[in-house]
């Protein structure tokens, strides 16, 4: 079993929804919802014109059952819990038994206990490693229990992508970029790492995951389609989509700030790198 935890957009469902894909494995993805009863993942009671009955839910039948093939060949299930640091003290509770679930047991309509089917593993994704937030950027993490994170044989912290193979991926994203513009992409990059270097640091209270990267790109790659022009300030334009939903003025004119210096024709108003310099340290922009 896996717990796998970072910031926002840094992967951890994707790697595993690619595993899943490149070798084939069967997946069945389940979300910690704060509000919802997912004792429904194992059994409910239903009832209609006939009565009342147990109906088994999804996630017992997967760890019991695993994968029916045509052939009747039972697969093993890889199981993906996303947000699982969303999970009330009740619903972690309920889990519980899931991460026992490499041991063989789950429980069933009437303290029934099945076999789970060898070979299933589990994965939970969260943004904390289970003390809560601690950045003040994921409010609705909750504390997850010492015992149940004791449960997971191996924990991992995921960080955003360095830039050469983040490139790679947007590239891929937006192909009319690379057609009309391949040149946005070494400025995309630089203004990432700034803002980003400045998150880390507790600089710029503020979020720049792959997701808000591919929302830039991606309003770029619309003004392009839609005018069929490539404007000089085209990153400058795009960079709204992103910079716009953050929390305050003050922040955003220092996420402003920091990107002017990498992007063609600045951010600010005046189009004047704040510190007097140029790109790539030439003079300073009129």
């Amino acid at each position: 079993s896996m717990y796998i935890w970072g910031m926002p957009g840094s992967g951890k469902d994707a790697v595993v929804h690619a595993f899943s894909a490149m070798t084939r494995t069967p997946a069945k993805m389940f979300q910690v919802q704060p509000a919802a009863d997912i004792q429904a993942w194992f059994f409910s009671c239903e009832f209609d014109h006939e009565g009342t009955r147990w109906e088994e839910g999804e996630l017992l039948r997967a760890l019991r059952d695993g994968y029916v093939s045509s052939s009747g060949r039972r697969v093993p299930y890889l199981i993906l819990i996303t947000d699982f640091d969303r999970a009330t003290k009740e619903q972690a509770e309920a889990l519980r038994l899931v991460m026992d679930s490499i041991e063989g047991r789950v429980m069933g309509p009437r303290g029934v206990v099945f076999p789970v089917l060898p070979g299933t593993r589990v994965v939970v994704t969260a943004n904390t490693a289970g003390a809560g937030d601690a950045r003040g950027r994921c409010v609705s993490a909750n504390v997850v229990d010492a015992s149940i994170l004791d449960r997971f044989e191996r924990a991992y912290e995921f960080h955003w992508m360095d830039w050469k193979d983040e490139e790679v991926v947007v590239k891929g994203k937006f192909p009319l970029l690379v057609e009309k513009c391949s040149g946005v992409f070494p400025q995309a990059g630089n203004v990432t790492g700034a803002v980003r270097a400045a998150i880390k640091a507790d600089e710029l209270f503020a979020e720049f995951s792959h997701r808000a990267l591919c929302a830039w790109l991606g309003a770029a790659e619309d003004i392009v389609a839609v005018t069929d022009t490539v404007p000089v300030d085209l990153l400058k334009r795009a960079l709204r989509v992103v910079f716009d939903k953050l929390p305050d003025s003050e922040t955003r004119d220092q996420a402003y700030r920091l990107s002017d210096a990498h992007l063609t024709g600045g951010t600010l108003p005046t189009g004047s790198a704040p510190t007097g310099r140029g790109p790539r340290g030439g003079a300073p922009r009129r």
